[in-house]
């Protein structure tokens, strides 16, 4: 593996141990200043909106010759951000707990898409995606992991709370934007306007049945998972009636156990025939819902949700960097961006209807996500089928 992409997977591992430390307890924080379920799912949902229009913006201001420039800069913003936050905790300034939530989570997302792009300027692989989701989702609930072996106890004195760990993650995220520093990427030729490029390309898509395909897919996926688990940790502990160290436990235990298990798939489990592929994932989620919805068992319910947790990662070097990566490099920041904005937009539909259906019946949240699960797999197998036949031509 090239020696600069290692750097850039090293500051990925930091900038996701980071988020580990805080958004994975976000909820949890929100609640601490007072805000309620409904609230805070709404907030979640208003998130994934915002995050739309930014990564929309970013699309026509980001070259790939300003990606290491862009990136370093978002690190630093949203450790600026995140301290803000970390001030404002206890406080009565509820508005701008919300304001300055929704644009640091908006930034922090367009982050993620970003290090892929910039990975791909020196090598781009469908693994090095694959790979990037694993270290990723590691990372982040290795940093999990940390808060809840250590919350309420002492270091040097200091009570660890989750604001504490929110301030560790504002240090955290400014080391990694310093870092990016000292990563050597290749000279890009600049692109007299950015906005050209992501005018053809939008034309491009209208006219590519692969990439229409891919990106419904993409939003009709997004739009089942968070219809199940946009508010995991509020469902299970006002929902479901877990305490919150069982919660996070549970939802620790099943992202690390997915994470090794994507890390197991992409280097051993990957059949030939991607049909295979998509299917373990997609019909498995579609199947253990369909159960859980005639058997409404507490335990069965558990199952159905924790899978989706667990899948959450697999297969993303079959499902999503093949469509990718099927763009140059001066289309490619701009597709996925593109693409993020269609998983987006389900992401902030899927978490406001999971906020409202779960306090009525979670066997709602399940039915919903079957439909949109099924269109998804109907999306995916489409665009495969005509991707294999682009490949023969």
């Amino acid at each position: 593996m090239n020696k600069e992409i290692k750097k850039i997977f090293i500051i990925l591992a930091l900038y996701s141990f980071a988020g580990g430390l805080f958004y994975y307890f976000q909820e949890f924080w929100m609640a601490s200043n007072n805000l309620s379920a409904k609230t805070i799912g709404i907030i979640l949902s208003l998130c994934s909106l915002i995050t739309c229009s930014v990564i929309f913006l970013c699309s026509n201001i980001i070259t790939p010759s300003k990606l290491k420039k862009v990136t370093q800069w978002f690190l630093i913003i949203k450790s600026i951000l995140l301290l803000f936050l970390f001030l404002l905790n206890g406080s009565n300034l509820k508005v701008l707990i919300k304001f300055i939530t929704m644009v640091e989570y908006s930034i922090d997302t367009e982050l993620l898409i970003l290090f892929y792009p910039l990975i791909a300027l020196i090598n781009k692989s469908d693994k090095a995606y694959g790979l990037r989701d694993i270290i990723y989702q590691t990372c982040f609930y290795l940093g999990a992991l940390v808060v809840i072996l250590t919350i309420g106890k002492s270091l040097l004195c200091i009570n660890l709370t989750y604001n504490t760990f929110l301030l560790f993650s504002v240090i955290l995220s400014f080391i990694a934007g310093l870092l990016l520093s000292f990563i050597k990427i290749p000279n890009v030729k600049e692109e007299k306007t950015n906005n050209d490029i992501l005018i053809k390309l939008i034309k491009k898509v209208k006219k590519d049945k692969i990439s229409k395909n891919y990106l419904v897919f993409s939003l009709c996926s997004s739009l089942a998972v968070y219809s199940i688990i946009g508010v995991f940790l509020t469902m299970f502990v006002k929902g479901m009636n877990y305490t919150e160290n069982y919660a996070s436990l549970f939802k620790l235990a099943s992202g690390i156990t997915g994470s090794v298990l994507g890390a197991i798939i992409l280097s051993k489990i990957t059949f030939k025939n991607n049909y295979i592929n998509i299917g373990i994932k997609y019909f498995g989620r579609i199947l253990l819902c369909l159960i859980a919805i005639v058997f409404p068992d507490k335990y069965i319910i558990l199952n159905a949700v924790v899978f989706n947790v667990l899948s959450f990662s697999w297969y993303t070097h079959v499902t999503e960097a093949p469509y990718i990566n099927r763009f140059d490099k001066k289309e490619q920041l701009s597709f996925a961006n593109l693409s993020e904005i269609t998983v987006y937009l389900g992401r902030a539909i899927g978490t406001l209807i999971c906020s409202v259906l779960y306090v009525i019946n979670i066997r709602l949240n399940l039915s919903l996500a079957v439909i949109f699960f099924i269109i998804a797999t109907v999306f995916a197998f489409r665009a495969l089928a005509m991707r294999n036949k682009e490949a023969l031509s």
